[in-house]
């Protein structure tokens, strides 16, 4: 293959798993908001991370290496996915950071839930389900995302 080919690749790659870490963190986020509020005081604080830390850690980042952006989008080889996805390479990090912090915090959660009640068996391994989903939904929807970017690059 030609190393433009394989540099266009890796570019899908990226940009198709920075918007399924956008995506699946927002399906979580919405999964969490519930539960703080009928059960789980605990879903508070992976839905505070998940909420603010990105944008946070995307600001200190993007104020701190500006030209890091700017020379990524150029040297690209396909700049107007980028731009039609809103991808950044500081956003990309941000994501990516915190897509494994929430994966710490939800097996952090379950380990700390007391599941020694067998009425609280189902309702005891929500953690669980929600980490399961949120690794299942990243890894879905980056195969989606990168078939989407193809379609659109061959159209």
């Amino acid at each position: 293959m030609k190393a433009s080919t394989v540099r266009s690749r890796h570019e899908e790659r990226i940009i198709s798993r920075f918007c399924a870490l956008r995506a699946s963190r927002y399906m979580i986020c919405i999964l969490l908001f519930p539960l703080y509020f009928i059960h789980y005081p605990a879903a508070l604080y992976p839905l505070a991370a998940l909420l603010v830390l990105p944008p946070f850690l995307n600001l200190i980042w993007e104020t701190s290496q500006p030209q890091k952006n700017e020379a990524a989008k150029k040297q690209s080889s396909i700049p107007q996915i980028m731009e039609q996805y809103h991808f950044s390479y500081t956003k990309y990090k941000a994501e990516r950071l915190c897509f494994i912090l929430g994966l710490f915090l939800l097996a952090v959660w379950q380990w700390i839930q007391p599941d020694e009640y067998w009425y609280d068996l189902p309702v005891g391994k929500v953690p669980l389900v929600l980490l399961i989903f949120y690794y299942v939904s990243q890894t879905v929807l980056s195969f989606c995302y990168r078939f989407s970017i193809q379609k659109t690059l061959i159209e």
